[in-house]
């Protein structure tokens, strides 16, 4: 449950961090970006590497299911929005790659080859399932099961998708979210006030 974010690293260098904003138009987050220790090193690459990205807010030991997203994504984007990024809010905030669109084309070498450039989030939080229920049985564990950030859901992914050159701003066909259910509770209505406006119509 985090921000998207686009990463385009040079040489091994952060050089922009773009929001996604309304899909198509982002916000520069370079400048804070940089700040923050999970994007600040320098990678062992000297390539041009484009990776799609979330940040989020760290939680240790979160369990979804009882304690919910506590405002998570707003933490996030509001810290990175500000003029200045302390220190203290750089490091409270972590990182999620959910696809490399120019990397290898066997998934596992993908999250292979993330975890050894230093992000290794991707690798650890992703199984091979063969059926639905499998897909269900993770969905179930990571909804009670302690995470070190908030989430809303899990991502089923297919192992093939599409070359980078044919990516739009829209969900992709090899992707879908498969969202936890709906947290419900049970409200006792004590009292209703209507205000009555200067002509009458009561709101």
């Amino acid at each position: 449950d985090g921000v998207a974010v686009t990463l385009v690293f040079v040489d091994g260098r952060l050089q922009q961090a773009i929001s996604r904003g309304d899909g198509e138009r982002g916000q520069d987050w370079t400048r804070n970006a940089r700040q923050i220790p999970a994007l600040a090193r320098t990678l062992p690459s000297s390539d041009r590497l484009i990776l799609q990205s979330e940040l989020y807010w760290r939680r240790p030991a979160h369990i979804q299911a009882s304690a919910g997203s506590l405002g998570a994504r707003s933490k996030v984007a509001g810290r990175m929005n500000r003029q200045h990024l302390s220190d203290a809010d750089a490091a409270g905030i972590g990182l999620f790659v959910w696809a490399w669109p120019d990397g290898p084309a066997s998934f596992t070498e993908r999250l292979n080859r993330l975890a050894h450039l230093g992000f290794t989030d991707s690798q650890r939080y992703s199984h091979p399932i063969q059926h639905i229920s499998e897909a269900a049985h993770w969905r179930t564990y990571w909804h009670t099961h302690p995470l070190p950030f908030a989430s809303d859901g899990v991502v089923l992914h297919q192992a093939v998708r599409a070359p980078a050159k044919r990516w739009q701003a829209s969900a992709p066909y090899w992707a879908v979210a498969w969202k936890y259910p709906a947290a419900k509770a049970l409200a006792l209505v004590r009292k209703v006030k209507f205000k009555i406006g200067r002509t009458g119509r009561i709101t």
